[in-house]
């Protein structure tokens, strides 16, 4: 076991979870239910946070996020040139010209 403390106080969470104190707390006082994310869910939202990370650690680099991607082996650059058409996201305006 281990202590976590937030702004409620301190809170006994199992080893081996992968949660804070906030998260202990929900799963403690509102056990209303027995259903579970199905782990497609999961996936979609680590890779999601994931994708986030890499964004973040890339402005704080001072990098592009090409270069990030690549770099955290997120994704190959020739996925990437595959997946990301600057040209299919400009604008009407854009387009016009």
């Amino acid at each position: 076991m281990r202590v976590e403390t937030d702004g409620l106080g301190a809170i006994r969470i199992e080893d081996g979870r992968y949660w804070g104190p906030q998260t202990e707390r929900a799963r403690l006082l509102c056990q209303i239910g027995t259903e579970r994310f199905p782990p497609g869910l999961i996936c979609a939202v680590s890779r999601q946070k994931w994708a986030t990370a890499g964004a973040n650690a890339a402005l704080a680099e001072g990098v592009t996020l090409r270069k990030a991607a690549i770099a955290i082996g997120f994704v190959t650059a020739a996925e990437l040139d595959r997946w990301v058409r600057p040209e299919e996201r400009l604008g009407p305006r854009a387009r016009e010209a």
